[in-house]
Parts: C-alpha cells; sequence; structure tokens
C-alpha cells in the first residue's frame, strides 16, 4: 500500500465538507495501519512524518460519544490539517 501527501489531502477534503466519509477515512486508516505493521506501507518520504499523523488522526475520525453524535466536528478536522500541514 503506497500513501500519498496528496491522497491525505483527499481525505481531509471529504472530512471537512461532508461528515459521511467519517467511516470510509477511519477504515482506510486501520488498513493503512495493518499495512504498516505488516510491513507494506509505503509513504513519500518528504511527508512521511505528516503521512503518519494523519492515518493515526483518521484511526479515530468515527468515533462517537453517542450513537447520534461524533466526537470530533468539522473545526476539528481543520485544525488537524493545518497542525498536520496537509
Amino acid at each position: 500500500m503506497e500513501i500519498t501527501l496528496s491522497e491525505i489531502s483527499e481525505k481531509f477534503d471529504l472530512l471537512c465538507g461532508n461528515g459521511a466519509a467519517r467511516e470510509e477515512v477511519a477504515s482506510f486508516a486501520i488498513r493503512a495501519m495493518e499495512a504498516s505493521d505488516l510491513g507494506f506501507l509505503r509513504m513519500e518520504e518528504a511527508h512521511k512524518a505528516a503521512i503518519w499523523g494523519a492515518i493515526l488522526y483518521f484511526s479515530g475520525v468515527d468515533l462517537r460519544v453517542q450513537p447520534d453524535e461524533y466526537l470530533h466536528v468539522t473545526a476539528d478536522f481543520e485544525d488537524a490539517r493545518q497542525r498536520l500541514g496537509v
């Protein structure tokens, strides 16, 4: 599995534009983490820290505090994107 900064940026676009993508993005992150565990994850070397930080963050974007309420809101996604420099 190979992940680019552009792909990470697209995932943030999905999250910031439409909360319905949360489960899809979290699933992507879990697959990336599993690929890393198996030694099959490749990332752009120049952006490795930002990509890995985003993967870790994405793994929890679908968490809920109640059945109809998510832990993270759109502003959280925008803050994470800015903090990671994506």
